[in-house]
């Protein structure tokens, strides 16, 4: 590129340029970019296709790895999270692997494209939770690639929380339209104390006298439809 500023040019102070300058430059491609969604993830009930979405720059693929997974395994995850750098002990991901692969990434260089991963094969009738581990390839650096990690829910039921020192009341409703879900059922794990939600979507759980451990959260159910909100 060249950049020409013609002698006419004022400054602040009204003084002219004086003379035209010209500079030129170059530029090379696009620094590789790859980012997108990690932590809990909710998919959008109103999408026509289950799929996680990804943004790259000048990369050839993703590396993705799906795994069928359910609620009961969301301490396991936490500890894959936690730990995965660790080369020594590598940890496990729970769950069934249904997907490793590479994914085309669409467009063409230098150009930010978005990258459809999607998600069926690890659904049951379009409901379910999916472990995604997704990297940017190929990696020629020599330190660990980005990484992103993800638990997808793929549901229709949406579940909110209020605790006090006493009681879990839970607020249960359509995720699509945010009407009230009746006739919900509810468990807040690992704690196994149940309740169904009434015709407003709302019912009240007493909380448990002593601690337990492992992950905590509230489950809602419907058939083979299931969503959860977590203690953070």
């Amino acid at each position: 590129y060249k950049v020409t500023i013609g002698k006419a040019l004022k400054d602040e102070f009204g003084q002219l340029l004086g003379r035209e300058e010209s500079h030129a430059f170059k530029i090379g491609d696009a620094y590789p970019t790859f980012y997108g969604p990690s932590g809990l993830v909710v998919l959008d009930p109103a999408a026509t296709k289950p799929t996680l979405d990804f943004f790259s720059t000048n990369y050839d693929a993703l590396k993705v790895k799906l795994y069928a997974v359910e609620p009961g395994d969301l301490q396991a995850f936490g500890h894959y999270v936690d730990n995965q750098w660790n080369h020594d002990h590598p940890p496990v991901m729970p769950g069934r692997k249904i997907f490793d692969s590479l994914v085309k990434v669409p467009g063409g260089k230098n150009e930010l494209v978005e990258t459809h991963i999607d998600l069926a094969a690890a659904l049951h009738g379009g409901f379910g939770h999916v472990a995604a581990i997704v990297e940017p390839y190929p990696w020629k650096e020599t330190y660990d690639p980005p990484r992103m990690i993800v638990w997808v829910q793929a549901t229709k039921l949406a579940v909110d929380a209020h605790v006090d020192g006493d009681n879990l009341v839970a607020f249960a409703t359509e995720l699509g339209t945010a009407k009230p879900a009746g006739n919900i059922a509810l468990e807040i794990r690992p704690y196994g104390i149940k309740a169904t939600t009434d015709d407003k979507g709302m019912a009240t759980l007493p909380l448990a006298d002593v601690a337990k451990g492992g992950a905590h959260y509230l489950l809602a159910s419907r058939g083979g439809d299931s969503a959860f909100v977590a203690e953070t």
